[in-house]
């Protein structure tokens, strides 16, 4: 299973990013694999409207099936 956490810093030590579209980073946990891959996500937290849901397009198209994150949209919850 792959799991998604979203971060404003790339440290594992960095709090949960409050808002998911515009969170700068995301780390992706497979459970499987045990591998943990970080993502820059500082592109998609720029763009304004449509951040988030870019992110849960690239998310979705990922794999990701557990995210934690902080506030999240209509339309990226609905893309998830």
């Amino acid at each position: 299973m792959r799991i998604a956490v979203t971060s404003m810093d790339k440290s594992l030590d960095g709090p949960v990013s409050k808002r998911f579209g515009r969170s700068h980073y995301v780390f992706l946990a497979d459970t499987d694999t045990r591998l943990v891959r970080i993502i820059d996500n500082r592109a998609f937290a720029s763009l304004g409207l449509g951040a988030g849901a870019k992110t849960a397009g690239m998310l979705a198209g990922l794999g990701v099936a557990w995210v934690a994150t902080g506030e999240i949209g209509r339309e990226s919850f609905q893309i998830l």
